[in-house]
């Protein structure tokens, strides 16, 4: 998490006010003792919901180097580069929530608050904090009227008919909360106390520092080929060959059919009487069985992909 630089809301710095103020210090001391970066975001007069403040975290990354997909290599930049990631939390109470949805706040204050530039469509994260102590405290409530009204029907100081408590206010906000998962692409997380919500800020922190290595991965040739290529050196020249654009695996099969060993395709090509006649060594290789030939351009590829002294030469 070196490169990471995370921005709390300046709200939670006081813990009388704002919703991570319980777990602020904590949440900073588990990001510090990763290495990364814990700032303060701008405050902003539209942080607020009917007086009360959301808790908001976004991300950061420190960019030294730019990953080059031809060469399959990161290149150092001149200088470092700051770019913000797409993705927001929001912490907030259940009762910020219950105010939010009473005057039909929540979704115009969570725009405001989201940051103005992003690579890439922005992710959100909104944490509710109590939500089911919220309900079962509102059904407690419920419950005391019905039998406080049932007392005084039975004592025969009321005349009117009592209604058995129901569950439509948990109903009004569970869909509530649905409309924003699946019309404003939110992810709702709950949560019971504030050291929960620590811990699931710092899992996203975790995550977020290691997302350009994790779509690499499942970008690149390697991982689909690194248990093959550790069981044996043949299977381990097939993978070298496939890493090269274009390069299929009909095409790796007719050269090592060929040239069983790299050290027979280099042979190969210290005996060929000229760059040309080595480049084009390959190109009549049959590589479906019948008729379909390598190809002078995948053959000059392979062969500047095993010859090539300059880190910087593109194969594509």
């Amino acid at each position: 998490m070196r490169d990471l630089i995370v921005y709390l809301d300046p709200t939670p710095v006081d813990p009388q006010t704002g919703v991570l103020g319980r777990f602020y210090q904590q949440l900073k001391t588990r990001i510090l003792g990763d290495g990364a970066c814990c700032l303060t975001c701008t405050a902003s007069p539209l942080d607020h919901i009917g007086d009360k403040i959301i808790g908001r975290v976004m991300f950061e990354r420190k960019a030294r180097s730019k990953y080059d997909p031809v060469l399959q290599h990161w290149e150092p930049l001149e200088e470092e580069q700051v770019v913000r990631e797409p993705t927001v939390v929001f912490v907030m109470t259940a009762e910020q929530v219950w105010d939010s949805m009473t005057n039909e706040s929540l979704m115009t204050s969570l725009k405001a608050n989201e940051p103005r530039s992003t690579l890439g469509p922005l992710q959100r994260f909104v944490l509710i904090i109590g939500l089911d102590a919220l309900f079962r405290r509102i059904r407690a409530k419920k419950n005391r009227t019905y039998a406080e009204m049932i007392r005084q029907r039975i004592e025969g100081n009321m005349t009117a008919q009592v209604q058995m408590p129901d569950d439509q206010t948990r109903e009004h906000m569970e869909q509530r909360l649905l409309q924003l998962q699946l019309r404003h692409q939110c992810h709702v997380v709950r949560v019971t106390q504030a050291e929960e919500a620590v811990e699931w800020v710092y899992s996203i922190a975790c995550d977020i520092s290691i997302r350009p290595y994790k779509q690499l991965e499942s970008e690149s040739v390697y991982h689909k080929v690194n248990k093959a290529a550790s069981s044996n050196s043949f299977s381990a020249y097939r993978a070298m060959l496939e890493e090269i654009p274009r390069c299929t695996s009909n095409a790796s099969a007719a050269i090592t059919a060929k040239y069983p060993t790299l050290a027979s395709l280099m042979q190969a090509y210290k005996q060929a009487s000229s760059t040309e006649q080595a480049a084009d060594l390959l190109t009549n290789l049959i590589c479906d069985g019948r008729h379909r030939r390598l190809g002078s351009q995948l053959s000059r590829r392979i062969h500047l992909a095993f010859t090539t002294y300059d880190a910087k030469a593109s194969v594509e």
